[in-house]
């Protein structure tokens, strides 16, 4: 009996998410460079989602529809999109510029007074993250020919940045840089960003002075929200995204942190808020599958 044994040609390579390079074996290199005064159950960890990115890769992240790709160059910033995109893929892409550097190039222009940052929006991980439903997010239905400027107006992106829902609080502020930081460090996130800029839009929705957990006793304006969300164009499926976010946020609070100790009261406001949370995920996730049947 003959065992075949698999050559370094013929091994899986698994990208290391530190030094982003592709490695033969990741755990021998986690454990002699990139990760050397780790703990084995950390680098076991690493080695783990590595591979179940890769497995994702291999399962749907080869094929891209033309729409998508149409959808993509047809984007305000279609180079920041498509990184966007590769990334969500989990490929990596290397020597990107400054955000500095991009806005310098950057030649269309944006709606003065929506962006508290003073650059344009991204992309948001729920309306990337659509494509993983559907082959196509269907938001962005008009084709930029020569009046870019002018159909940009009619897209959806523009109707959030004229109803100010991207406006956000700043990422450095304690309560979003703690979930940044458990995303990132502690659940091996590589987008975590957009979860927690979607966390924060909601916040300055809800209370434009200081992101605080008080939006927990605002049901109506919660549900005012989703409403300017659906009003602006923005799919059901984007908004289940957006609650998928802010339930990502309230369990690290609830998990994570000592505000169980520390305000028993808000940590219960943040248990029941996860609760209403799941009661519209439930009510607009049956609204998904019908806009997939209108689309196709």
């Amino acid at each position: 009996m003959f065992f075949f044994i698999p050559s370094a040609s013929n091994r899986h390579f698994l990208l290391c998410p530190m030094c982003k390079k592709t490695q033969a074996s990741l755990s021998v290199h986690l454990t002699r460079v990139c990760m050397k005064r780790s703990s084995k159950k950390d680098i076991h960890e690493v080695v783990k989602k590595a591979k179940q990115d890769s497995l994702e890769v291999l399962q749907c992240g080869r094929v891209f529809s033309y729409r998508h790709l149409r959808e993509i160059m047809d984007d305000a910033n279609p180079t920041s999109r498509m990184i966007q995109e590769l990334e969500r893929r989990h490929m990596v892409v290397t020597d990107t510029p400054s955000p500095a550097v991009v806005a310098q190039t950057s030649s269309v222009p944006v709606v003065a007074g929506t962006v508290t940052t003073g650059q344009r929006p991204e992309s948001t991980e729920s309306e990337q993250s659509e494509d993983i439903v559907s082959v196509s997010s269907g938001q962005l239905e008009e084709t930029f020919q020569v009046t870019r400027e002018v159909q940009w107006t009619q897209t959806s992106r523009h109707m959030m940045q004229e109803k100010g829902l991207y406006r956000k609080h700043s990422l450095d502020h304690p309560l979003l840089k703690g979930f940044a930081t458990y995303l990132e460090k502690d659940l091996l996130n590589e987008n975590f960003k957009q979860t927690v800029e979607n966390v924060s839009r909601f916040m300055f929705f809800v209370n434009p002075e200081e992101p605080s957990l008080e939006f927990l006793r605002e049901r109506e304006k919660t549900k005012l929200f989703f409403r300017e969300l659906t009003e602006a164009g923005l799919s059901r499926q984007t908004q289940v995204n957006y609650m998928k976010s802010l339930k990502r946020f309230l369990k690290y609070h609830t998990v994570a942190t000592d505000l169980r100790r520390d305000n028993i009261a808000l940590w219960n406001e943040a248990m029941f808020f996860v609760e209403y949370l799941g009661s519209l995920q439930q009510s607009t996730a049956k609204l998904v599958s019908k806009e997939m049947t209108q689309r196709r």
